[in-house]
């Protein structure tokens, strides 16, 4: 019998029957199924499709835009194939570690020339590597344009819907031409409608105001032709506030000591409280509860001044 080796990736299991016999007479038999399970081993290294990237990035850009995604295939299993990019040292661009996104690093020391890097994906043994060519041409100006140079736009915080929020539309161009619209700078919260300009707020994305109160986004129009024609404009995204903080006492409990012949009407403390809402949401008016239970009520000795603060 020729021996082989067992390959994972060629047959993950094999399955067999046995049969056993009695020696009596007549004889009986009986059989089992028995089934084989082949354990993966990282034997095989990741391979970069295609082996060589070549893409072009349109000047001006902003910092975080992404230039390509680096796909890299491994054959064995998912869970010896958690593959991790790294890129050649470069001040200009960055290669995402478990993506394979490469953004830009430093967008105003671009040039119009051709970068090269070179990138690897490992698997934690084996290895593959890839040339990337990134070619910086400038955006030639001509009548293909945005309808406005910015646009703004206003977001309710806390929003969790896929919200409309604006419609852009590129003009210059003729019917039967095609035009893509896409978020040039780096966003997780917004996305726009390739095919129509349209710019969403991501699902199930709540903004919060008091983290980020406005977005600056970069968004691009480009048509089909050879070279493509390219229209940029700004849109800026204002978050309006929603009333969804407490005010909050600062340097709480408060002690106050009050002399026996303190006269009446004079202060004895004060008591300070913030909220990080803006407008009439963190306005703070400040009043006086007792603890009606008890029998000696403090309303007959003390009383709070009602202060509206910002």
């Amino acid at each position: 019998m020729r021996l082989q080796v067992l390959d994972y990736e060629t047959s993950k299991f094999y399955q067999f029957q046995l049969k056993v016999s009695d020696e009596g007479v007549p004889s009986r038999s009986a059989f089992a199924t028995v089934t084989v399970d082949v354990q993966d081993t990282n034997d095989l290294s990741p391979v970069f499709t295609p082996a060589t990237y070549d893409t072009v990035l349109y000047l001006p850009v902003v910092e975080g835009t992404k230039v390509t995604t680096l796909t890299a295939m491994d054959g064995d299993s998912p869970h010896l194939t958690n593959l991790t990019y790294t890129g050649s040292s470069s001040d200009l661009f960055q290669v995402g570690l478990r993506t394979g996104d490469i953004t830009v690093k430093d967008a105003a020391r671009l040039r119009p020339i051709t970068y090269n890097i070179v990138v690897e994906a490992s698997d934690g043994k084996n290895k593959d590597s890839t040339t990337v060519n990134i070619r910086c041409l400038p955006i030639l100006s001509s009548n293909f344009k945005f309808q406005r140079n910015n646009y703004t736009t206003n977001v309710i915080e806390g929003l969790t819907s896929s919200a409309e929020l604006l419609s852009l539309r590129a003009v210059g161009y003729n019917t039967q031409d095609s035009v893509s619209y896409s978020i040039v700078s780096p966003t997780d919260l917004f996305l726009m409608e390739e095919g129509t300009g349209v710019l969403h707020l991501r699902e199930s994305r709540a903004i919060d105001r008091e983290t980020i109160d406005s977005y600056s986004l970069l968004v691009q129009a480009r048509d089909e032709r050879k070279p493509p024609r390219i229209a940029r404009t700004t849109v800026i995204v204002t978050v309006d506030d929603r009333n969804d903080n407490m005010p909050t006492f600062i340097e709480s409990p408060y002690y106050i000591v009050v002399q026996l012949d303190v006269a009446a009407g004079s202060a004895i403390g004060r008591v300070k409280a913030t909220d990080a809402d803006i407008g009439s949401n963190g306005e703070i008016r400040y009043v006086y509860f007792v603890n009606t239970s008890k029998p000696n009520r403090l309303s007959d000795f003390f009383y709070c001044v009602t202060v509206n603060t910002f």
